[in-house]
Order: C-alpha cells, then structure tokens, then sequence
C-alpha cells in the first residue's frame, strides 16, 4: 500500500470499526479503505448517482446518513467532523419544530440529569453514531474506557 510521501508501508494491524467490522489500519495513515461490497452487507442502503450529486449516501440502520464526498485525488471519503456538525444542525432543526413536547418531557428530569442525557448523545455520536443496540452492549459491557455514560442516561435521551 502507498503511504506516506509515496513510500510503500505494510500494513498488518487488524482492528474493529463500529457499525462495519474489521479493517486494517496503520499507525501514521490516518484513513481506513473501504470495501463497496463489503459497506453494501453491513449498512442499510448505499446510494449514488452522480447526475444529482457526486456523492456517496451511506445510510445506517439507525435511519443516520454518512456521506462519502470525493476528495481532489478523486478517493471518496467520510468527514466525521462534518457529519457531527450536520448532525447538531439536524436536532437543533428538529428541536426548534418540537420546542412544545420536549419542553414538556424535560420537566421531568432534573439539570443533573439533562446534563448525562446530553452526555450520553455527545458519546453517540462520537462513536459514531452505531446501532443503539450495539451502543447499549458497549455501554452495558464495559467497553468503553473512562466512560460515564450509564445506559438510563441513553435511554433517557432517546426519549426526550
């Protein structure tokens, strides 16, 4: 595989990406390929038409939307840090048409807990927004280092 500077690297690390499964990585690369065949078996549906859009629409199980846009050396690639800020805008969207019912569920939680509900999206979406299944086994069993997200704090957001 071509590395850094054009140099050839050996890539022999083997490791487990959320909601995809294995891939190889290397230390000093800082992307992970992809396999179409492979995101086609573990995502929900793939979409691409370029006479709309050059863009790749990955959707998950979780109805979330990861998009593939093509960098200038013509590689197609997903921007974590734009699809977390789509991500606020969505629910700050979301938030303002709903701003009558939310406020309702909230009264119903005190600050302490609105704060770990919070907590508990900011970590979903970091992770990368898996399956809420999947995220409630990381949470359930431990997986996460230094985590203070409990699974009540989740389930309590999902429903706010």
């Amino acid at each position: 595989m071509k590395g850094i500077e054009g140099k050839t690297i050996e890539v022999e690390e083997e490791g487990d990406l959320l909601g995809y499964g294995p891939v190889y990585y290397h230390q000093q690369v800082t992307a992970n390929v992809l396999s179409l065949f492979n995101m086609a078996r573990s995502f929900h549906s793939i979409e691409y038409n370029n006479k709309v859009c050059d863009v790749f629409l990955v959707t998950r199980d979780d109805g979330t939307i990861m998009e593939f846009v093509p960098s200038s050396e013509g590689l197609y690639y997903y921007d974590f840090n734009i699809s977390v800020m789509r991500h606020q805008q969505q629910r700050n969207m979301h938030n303002t048409m709903m701003v009558a019912t939310v406020d309702e569920l909230r009264k119903n939680y005190k600050t302490r807990e609105m704060k770990q509900m919070d907590e508990a999206r900011r970590l979903y979406v970091i992770m990368g927004r898996p399956s809420k299944a999947d995220f409630l086994k990381m949470i359930k069993r431990g997986k996460l280092l230094d985590n203070p997200v409990r699974m009540e704090d989740f389930n309590n957001a999902e429903k706010v």
